[in-house]
């Protein structure tokens, strides 16, 4: 974890399972950008688990909502399973609201910030 990241992959339920530990910053954009590359590259449906972020940043939050605008785009599903405090509390500080998004990818509560 020398980028203050951990990834862990698992294929269950039909959908590709990714939980992510620790600090999801500009510092660790670079690896996550290739999980979620390697996500996308399934094909198939994506969870993440984001229970064990301790800090994320605008770069992170960024990252997420366009691994999620890439899905769709796809026709193929991105949600998340679970998410830090941390998670939900910068995300809303930042204005990243289900009830008040303005994203043009959004369809119906397909929003990751429900």
């Amino acid at each position: 974890m020398e980028d203050g990241i951990s990834i862990q992959f698992e294929q269950r339920e039909g959908a590709q399972h990714m939980r992510v530990d620790g600090e999801l910053s500009l510092a660790s954009a670079g690896r996550m950008k290739s999980a979620l590359l390697q996500l996308a590259a399934s094909g198939g449906p994506a969870v993440i688990n984001l229970a064990g972020i301790t800090r994320i940043d605008l770069p992170g939050l960024q990252l997420l909502c366009s691994a999620h605008r890439t899905f769709c785009a796809r026709n193929a599903n991105f949600e998340l399973s679970e998410s830090s405090e941390e998670v939900r509390r910068t995300a809303s500080d930042a204005g990243y609201l289900m009830r008040s998004s303005v994203c043009p990818y959004r369809r119906g509560d397909n929003c990751l910030w429900k």
